[in-house]
């Protein structure tokens, strides 16, 4: 974090990503938050889509939150069968209906 104070840039940032992610919340730093978003985009698939939109919801990170939505309604059917998703429905429920509202696309 300190790298990313004096230089605006965070090396290893694919390692790291989700811990930036925490740090930018919690230190209020709009711009990390927005690299780490990236750098979480880049990798968003089937196994990791469910830990990326608990953490978009854990770290109020709307951007990511809103991509990994669209993703996981795109690729409902292999999702859901991810050992996370029943997490998600257990203690996100209110995620599952905006999901439902991006299916039947009310924003």
């Amino acid at each position: 974090m300190v790298n990313f104070l004096y230089t605006r840039r965070s090396p290893r940032m694919d390692e790291m990503a989700i811990e930036m992610l925490k740090i930018a919340e919690k230190y209020k730093l709009e711009e990390l938050k927005l690299i780490a978003t990236k750098s979480l985009l880049s990798s968003l698939n089937v196994e990791n889509a469910c830990e990326y939109l608990e953490k978009s919801e854990m770290y109020s990170a709307k951007v990511l939150k809103e991509f990994v939505i669209r993703y996981i309604y795109l690729n409902a059917k292999e999702v859901v069968k991810s050992e996370k998703w029943s997490r998600i429905v257990t203690l996100y429920p209110l995620l599952l209906a905006r999901i439902f509202n991006v299916a039947v696309d009310i924003d």
